[in-house]
């Protein structure tokens, strides 16, 4: 193992298996495309902890939005709000977690994106456009450089139910998808056994119990 994938395997904490090999090489694929980049997968393979940790590698600072049901576009885009200054009440705008990325370059991780409601993927069209250089904020109709930035978004299945709804087509052709695999049994094992060695050496755990 050279010096480079010592790195790779140091700052994923753990020992480096072949599928989570194969899912960094995917996303590093993805990345020189500058085109969004949305993945898919099973519940807790670590889609979010790959993508953040894939942005560290390449010193890369990313603004991960956890979405919801909930979410609103005054949060992800901006508001205007009411605010006292110097005795007076004025209105001011306030940028929304999505525009403050973009103001200060920092890549995009939209986790869960299929937990967000119609009205909320419509309003982000725009920004997972193939090639743009902007994005046009609505309510100010100001135009906010977009070409530093880079759009992740991970899924879990909608088959999984809890609120998740397939994406649009309209929405998912604007992504380049990559779907991710499960651990092997092997690979769990050999994962487990590392993260247990202290108990497994001091015989509180064995391994038929991993």
């Amino acid at each position: 193992m050279d010096n480079s994938i010592q790195n790779i395997a140091l700052l994923f904490s753990l020992y480096l298996r072949p599928t989570l090999l194969n899912q960094i090489a995917r996303i590093f694929a993805a990345t020189s495309s500058k085109t969004p980049l949305l993945l898919e997968g099973p519940p807790g393979i670590g889609k979010t902890h790959v993508v953040t940790q894939v942005c560290k590698l390449l010193s890369k600072d990313c603004e991960r939005i956890n979405m919801s049901a909930d979410t609103s576009l005054d949060q992800l885009i901006g508001c205007i709000i009411p605010r006292c200054i110097d005795g007076r009440r004025v209105f001011e705008w306030q940028d929304g977690k999505v525009v403050d990325a973009l103001r200060n370059h920092r890549w995009i991780l939209f986790n869960e994106l299929n937990l967000a409601s119609p009205e909320v993927l419509e309003g982000l069209i725009p920004l997972f456009y193939r090639g743009s250089k902007e994005f046009i904020v609505p309510s100010i109709n100001e135009h906010v450089d977009t070409s530093s930035a880079l759009i992740f978004a991970t899924m879990n299945p909608a088959t999984i139910g809890r609120g998740r709804s397939k994406l649009p087509r309209s929405i998912s052709n604007l992504f380049t998808i990559v779907q991710l695999e499960d651990y092997k049994e092997d690979e769990l094992r050999i994962i487990l056994s590392d993260l247990f060695r202290f108990d497994i050496n001091k015989l509180t755990v064995n391994n038929e119990q991993l």
